[in-house]
């Protein structure tokens, strides 16, 4: 391929295209440009912006930016951003009790994304933002409680709470216990990022992860997760075993591609499963 954008078209042959030829090139920078539909080069300038960004970091702005016009779009403008719609939006992640550390940082992805469309900040917004998350924080730090670590009896619990392995959610936080995932981490994962293998002889499951904060790359990191019991043979093991939860999805069966962790075939969202999470933690005594 010539183009790393293929979106743009173009209307001259390959064979005019040699290296150093350039007025060819430049002719085609010009078509490029000149031929394609308002909407086709403002989806393909975005994606060239965006693409300067790490791929988790991408992903993440895009998992925040579809929250953010979730949440502001029935009453107002999501684009350009305003120091209203920011206010709109910290003010719906403190009524469903966001911390502070995570309002912050979507607001500054928001930000980031705004100026990415060609938008900026006016004096005025950029004041609004300042008192946003100085309101932010005091709310936030009026209820935030230390989460304390949890216990093995407490992870032995959360196991008990889905004995049969059937509940997507469990399943995923098992499994992060074990592998001490990032959640960001986790909820990416595919099933054709999982294998079953063996090491010094025993049979483990082997999760890549293809993106993460420590590999912001994506060249992928491996996370290895075996049988609590040292069993993996065995089809009655503890609830709390990640290794037997992540071996009944496997034997589960679905296309590579599709979601580890999914329910009624979906990807289950970031922030519906830390709202899980918190409830979980509830239920065994660990108020977060």
């Amino acid at each position: 391929m010539l183009f790393r954008y293929r979106d743009l078209p173009t209307t001259l042959p390959e064979a005019s295209l040699k290296a150093g030829d350039k007025s060819s090139k430049r002719l085609r920078a010009v078509t490029s440009v000149a031929e394609a539909g308002p909407d086709e080069l403002h989806h393909c300038v975005s994606t060239f912006i965006r693409s300067g960004h790490a791929r988790a970091t991408q992903d993440q702005y895009d998992s925040i930016e579809r929250f953010y016009i979730e949440t502001v779009s029935s009453a107002a403008e999501a684009f350009p951003v305003t120091g209203r719609t920011l206010g709109l939006f910290a003010w719906a992640m403190c009524k469903a009790e966001y911390k502070y550390s995570s309002i912050s940082s979507y607001l500054s992805a928001i930000v980031s994304r705004n100026g990415s469309y060609g938008h900026s900040l006016s004096k005025a917004d950029e004041f609004q933002l300042r008192m946003i998350r100085r309101a932010a924080e005091k709310v936030t730090d009026a209820e935030i409680r230390q989460m304390l670590p949890l216990s093995k009896e407490q992870v032995v619990q959360i196991g008990a709470l889905d004995p049969t392995r059937d509940d997507p959610s469990i399943n995923f936080f098992l499994v992060a216990i074990y592998g001490r995932l990032r959640p960001d981490e986790g909820v990416q994962l595919n099933r054709d990022d999982m294998a079953l293998t063996t090491i010094l002889g025993t049979s483990v499951a082997q999760l890549t992860l293809r993106s993460s904060k420590t590999d912001p790359t994506g060249r992928g990191q491996t996370v290895i997760i075996s049988c609590v019991k040292d069993s993996p043979a065995s089809g009655a093991c503890e609830p709390h075993c990640a290794y037997h939860r992540l071996l009944t999805i496997y034997d589960g069966g679905g296309p590579g591609p599709s979601p580890l962790f999914q329910e009624h075939k979906e990807r289950v969202p970031y922030e519906e499963l830390l709202k899980r999470f918190r409830a979980t933690l509830v239920r065994i005594g660990n108020p977060y």
